[in-house]
């Protein structure tokens, strides 16, 4: 009876597998038309990938491990991609929703669902810790599983792109075993944690080198100072209570500042740049000024702006 029950099934699965497949290959094509910029040929594909014709979509960039960071054109022959997008479509099936989902090219996945983005971040959210936990020895190899979820848009190809940008750039944002979301993007900060950390450096080094070396040789902490004075929006007297220093201090370190980074503090420019240059600072940089210095009377602010 088993004999004949398993002759009976092998048809079906065999049958699964191979719809399974072509999915993946119509997602693939699909995203790589997508990337190409080729808007008919894409919806045409994305009719193709068995999704529903008008209902909108959610997509995903998954990572499963160590990923790579630059852009690539799919290869479903990949292993390590091959099983993220079998991952990817693990995680996705309890919702019972239609979806397509295939390999990024970047070691990762990606994959288009006909749900709300809440329900898709909902379900990725108890779906990851189950199939991350260091999956040694999978073809992904070991690492904490993160996904980007992405806005929900109408099914056409000039939405669907812009929106896998965004699932993508969520996903860099977010640390790993954590679900990014665009829509939780809404600060300069939030937007910075997408870039590239050695991006992010090269600006903060950049833009503040001179600080920091001037902080390494001295007590006083201009950076720290910059930053009071820049969350304080630029009030000297409330920086100067931030600090425990008297409001002539305050003064002249924002002279010193302004001398060594050749910006002035008086301009929204170059405020902007600064603050973006501070949120880009390695963990740990920002440190408080030791101890009160003694307030500077005018006399000698005058003798040190001189």
């Amino acid at each position: 009876m088993l004999h004949g029950l398993a002759e009976l099934l092998a048809p079906l699965a065999e049958r699964a597998r191979a719809t399974a497949a072509a999915q993946r290959q119509a997602g693939t094509r699909l995203l790589e038309l997508l990337a190409a910029g080729a808007d008919p040929e894409a919806d045409h594909a994305l009719s193709l990938a068995g999704l529903p014709p008008r209902l909108p979509l959610t997509p995903v960039a998954a990572r499963f491990g160590t990923a790579a960071t630059t852009a690539a054109p799919p290869t479903p022959a990949d292993p390590s991609e091959a099983w993220a997008a079998a991952a990817l479509a693990e995680a996705l099936h309890p919702t019972a929703a239609p979806f397509v989902a295939a390999p990024d090219g970047r070691g990762g996945a990606v994959t288009l669902v006909a749900l709300p983005e809440d329900a898709v971040a909902a379900a990725l959210d108890i779906a990851l810790p189950r199939l991350g936990a260091g999956r040694a020895g999978t073809p992904a190899g070991p690492g904490r599983p993160a996904a980007g979820v992405g806005p929900t848009v109408p099914p056409t190809a000039a939405d669907l792109r812009p929106a896998l940008v965004q699932a993508r750039y969520a996903l860099d944002a977010r640390p790993p075993g954590a679900v990014g979301r665009w829509a939780g993007t809404a600060s300069l900060a939030d937007l910075l944690r997408g870039i590239p950390p050695e991006v992010t450096a090269a600006f903060h080094e950049r833009l503040l080198a001179p600080l920091v070396h001037h902080d390494r040789q001295n007590t006083i902490s201009l950076v720290a100072t910059l930053d009071a004075f820049l969350r304080h929006n630029a009030s000297w007297s409330r920086t100067a209570e931030a600090l425990h220093v008297h409001v002539n201090t305050v003064h002249y370190r924002v002279k010193r500042i302004e001398e060594l980074t050749g910006r002035s503090l008086l301009r929204l420019d170059d405020r902007l740049d600064l603050r973006t240059a501070l949120l880009c600072a390695p963990a740990g940089l920002l440190r408080a000024p030791t101890a009160p210095e003694a307030p500077p009377t005018a006399k000698g602010l005058a003798r040190r702006a001189g």
